[in-house]
Order: structure tokens, then sequence, then C-alpha cells
């Protein structure tokens, strides 16, 4: 089909190598990356501090809309009791005695919500709780890293924020059964979103807590886009015919095509959008070599060609965010971290729009932050107790995230959303879980599904495409890896 239609209304090659061999022998070293964002200058922060005591045409067919939900319930103070439900869920009790909680998750592209309002909510819970809170913080795209070598060691943190949502699936024998406590939270808060089971629920047990999704809608500036008489780009056909206009008046768009986190979620996207995946929907057969995957690549071919520069060949997960902070950049991908970091001239002339639909579809591919407790941990409770805690609260990390974190639970979805529900730039995007699609799609999220996504392959497809590889072999060669990585961890 070659005419788009509209769409309707509103965080390594590592890993792969590792996970095939039993996760052994894998660096801790950071994997130098700043995932939709520029990254932090510190790779590990800790927050410890002792108690006085002791311390998604339209959305995909897996993912569908998320929305409409009741009131959100009041905030609570660290260590505060959410509303009751009438839920047979025992709140967990910390025993007696010493804790010592430790924390791991990425450094947050919205510093303050790690620096004025995680660590110091942590802090305060753990205060409340006698419990020795530690909480650190690495660059994107290596806490995956990170935790790979603490399940080799079968030792590490106690309580750990994973990236992507390939990750509860790639570690999942090593975690706790949460199942308790996330009923309980669906039940308490209105219930989770469909991506929420799909990312965290394996044979049908939760073997995580999703936390929250990020938003991959467009960045653009306004200011180009009408001085040349032109509508924001709602379809990928929009941006083509939008960019080729704007690059030569100086402003192309820029999307990564290169081995990074943000340039496989971007590309995975694209392809949905063009009716394009890597398996089928059965999650198991392998659907690469198509003629809508060809369509997809001959789609970016031009739109290289005609509306970007070279340099995106060779972005890091930072690269779309300094592109648009150059003052040069017409159009980037990218959550809304790239928004809140331009300089206030900037960013005043800087939009927001819809995750661009394709032919076939419109689906934004989702990063989504999970929380997992592990088998060697003595502090179950401790960490049982932190999550019901703060999920009790979640509206406060809402507002640190400036609209950066997306709810999981229907509750918190309440317009208006905390950080992004009262800015008129920005309200379309309490709309855009509708389309959120994970990394799988339209299939389930597997181990499989995320070894390809570690491994770059998707973008790697597409880079050695615009340097000149025939569509033909750059599709069969991505099919030949993905079938190796399929034929090694085949999904249930």
């Amino acid at each position: 089909m070659d005419k788009q239609q509209k769409p309707q209304t509103l965080s390594r090659r590592t890993l792969l190598r590792g996970a095939g061999l039993g996760l052994a022998g894998l660096a801790v070293g950071p994997i130098l990356a700043a995932c939709s964002g520029t990254a932090p200058t510190a790779t590990s922060t800790s927050s410890a501090r002792p108690s006085a005591a002791a311390s998604a045409g339209g959305a995909p067919s897996t993912v569908p809309a998320s929305v409409a939900a009741a009131s959100a319930p009041s905030s609570a103070s660290a260590g505060g009791t959410p509303p009751s439900t009438g839920a047979a869920y025992k709140v967990p009790t910390i025993p007696p005695g010493n804790h010592s909680l430790k924390i791991l998750q990425w450094s947050h592209f919205v510093p303050a919500y790690d620096n004025d309002y995680f660590d110091k909510y942590a802090v305060e819970w753990g205060k409340k709780n006698n419990v020795q809170v530690t909480v650190d913080h690495l660059q994107t795209d290596t806490v995956v890293t990170r935790v790979a070598a603490e399940v080799a060691a079968n030792s590490g943190h106690d309580l750990t924020q994973v990236e992507n949502a390939t990750d509860v699936s790639v570690f999942a024998e090593k975690t706790v059964d949460m199942t308790p406590l996330a009923n309980y939270l669906g039940e308490t808060y209105g219930g989770w979103l469909p991506v929420a089971e799909q990312v965290a629920k394996i044979n049908g047990v939760w073997k995580g807590i999703p936390d929250f999704y990020i938003s991959f809608p467009g960045i653009y500036r306004k200011d180009y886009y009408d001085a040349a008489s032109l509508q924001p780009s709602e379809t990928w056909d929009d941006l083509l015919k939008a960019g080729t206009t704007l690059k030569t008046k100086g402003n192309p768009v820029g999307i990564g095509i290169s081995a990074c986190g943000d340039s496989g979620t971007s590309l995975l996207a694209m392809m949905a959008c063009f009716g394009a995946s890597v398996t089928a929907k059965d999650g198991k057969t392998i659907a690469i070599n198509s003629p809508e995957t060809k369509q997809a690549i001959e789609f970016m071919q031009k739109l290289y060609k005609d509306a970007m520069t070279p340099e995106v060949l060779s972005w890091d997960n930072a690269g779309n965010n300094r592109f648009l902070a150059s003052g040069i950049g017409s159009w980037i991908h990218n959550p809304i971290s790239a928004y809140r970091s331009l300089e206030k001239p900037l960013q005043e002339k800087s939009f927001i729009s819809g995750p661009p639909g394709g032919p076939k579809n419109r689906v934004m591919i989702i990063p989504v932050r999970t929380y997992l407790t592990w088998q060697w941990t003595k502090e179950k409770e401790a960490a049982e107790k932190f999550l019901y805690d703060f999920f009790a609260q979640y509206t406060e990390a809402q507002k640190a995230s400036t609209g950066y974190n997306h709810p999981l639970l229907r509750q918190y979805e309440k317009k208006p959303m905390p950080g992004i529900g009262e800015e008129d730039k920005l309200k379309l995007l309490q709309d855009v879980g509708q389309y959120a699609g994970t990394i799988g799609w339209p299939g389930p999220v597997t181990k499989a599904a995320g070894e390809v996504f570690n491994a770059y392959i998707v973008p790697t497809m597409f880079q050695q495409v615009m340097q000149g590889t025939a569509i033909d072999k750059a599709i069969a060669d991505a099919e030949t890896k993905i079938k190796q990585i399929y034929e090694k961890n085949p999904p249930a």
C-alpha cells in the first residue's frame, strides 16, 4: 500500500553472548550509552543513609488502548497505607532486627527525579522501617550488564529496576514470584495496562513489578514547520514530505540508524507501522524476510536520502538529543527528555506530535522499567514492602519525573496526568499509550526477542542498506542471525 493511512485520533551485544552462555563471564563495566537523553556524568551514585535505629490502521493488536480509569488515590508519605479494596493480601512485615536494602536502577534522564525525589524517598522510607537503604544508579543501557554479572555470581542487589521489556524474561529464572503483590496493586489501583502483564507475567507468574513505560513521540521545531507551511507529521509519509522540504532549508530530520537502543526502538516501530516484524504473532515464526520489511527499508532509504544526513549512521542514544539541541534538527523520534533538556529559547520553539503511523498500523515501541527481586536476597520482605509503599504515593513519582514516567496502573492515568496534563504542548502524551507495543510485537515478550534487540540486528540491517548493501542481502543476513538466536532459545 503506497498511501499511508492517517492514524486514529487520539533501555547490547554483550548480553546476547552472555545469555547464550549462561550469563557467565560478563564484564560489569559500563556500556557507554545515553538512551533517550544526555547521559548523567556519574556512572554510580549512592544514597545510603543509616537509619536512626538500624537501619497499539491503529493500535497494535497485542497492546491496545489504555486509558480510562477511576480516580487516583491520594498520595501517601513513605510507608503510607494504600486504600483498601478488600483484596486477600497480607501486607509484608519486615522481621525485627537490622536490615539493609540495596537497590539498583538507571540514572534517570530527569536528574531531579533521582536527586530530589527517589533517593530522598528511599532514605526516608528506610528510617521509618528501620532499614538501611542504598540506591545505586548506573548510566542507561548498563544496568543489564551489571544484572548479568550479578546473576552469574548469584549475588548482588536486593531490588533491581531493569530497563527493557524483555529483561524480565531474560532473567526470570533467578527472580522471586511477585504475584501476590502484583495482583494486589492491580486490584487496588484500577488494574494493570495489558503491556504490564506482557512484560512481567511469565507462564502465569508475575516475575517483576512494572514501574513505568517511556513514550516515543515526535519532537519537532514548530517554527521551521510553520515557515514552510507544514502541519505536524502524523504519519511516516508526512515526515518524508516535511523532511524533504526542511532539509533543503538546512533543517533535516534525525532518526538514529546505528547500533544503539534508541535506533532499535524507532526502527522496530517504523517496521510495525508497515506491518513488518521480527516474528509473527505467535512469537516463534521468524517473519523478518517479508515484503513488508522490504517496503519499510525502501521507505527508510528514501527518508535517509531526502530528509536526513549521514551522521545518523553513527549516533549513540544521545545523538538525536544533541541534534535537536543544536538548533539544526527539525524533527526527532525520542522521549520528552530531549524536550525537557533544551535551553528555554529552543524549548519554546519545540512541540510534540504523536508517534507517526504507517500504511498498516500506528505502533509505538516502548521501553518498560520493571522492578525485580532476586532469589539470593535475604531482604524479600523489605523489598516487597518498599514496592508496596512506593506505589501508594506514585503520584509523587509522576510529578518528579515531569511526565517522563508513564504509569502502568490505570488509576494513575487519570487526567490531567502530572507533568504532561497541565502543559498544553504535552497533553497529547496522555493518550499515546493506546499505540504502545513492546519488543516482540506483534507477538509476546520473550527472551529470544530480547536477545535480537540487544544484538542490534534490526538497526544493523537498516544501516547496511544505507551504506550500500542490497536490501535482500541485508534482510537475509538479519534472518540468519535471528534464526540462530531463536533456535538457541526457542520460545515456549
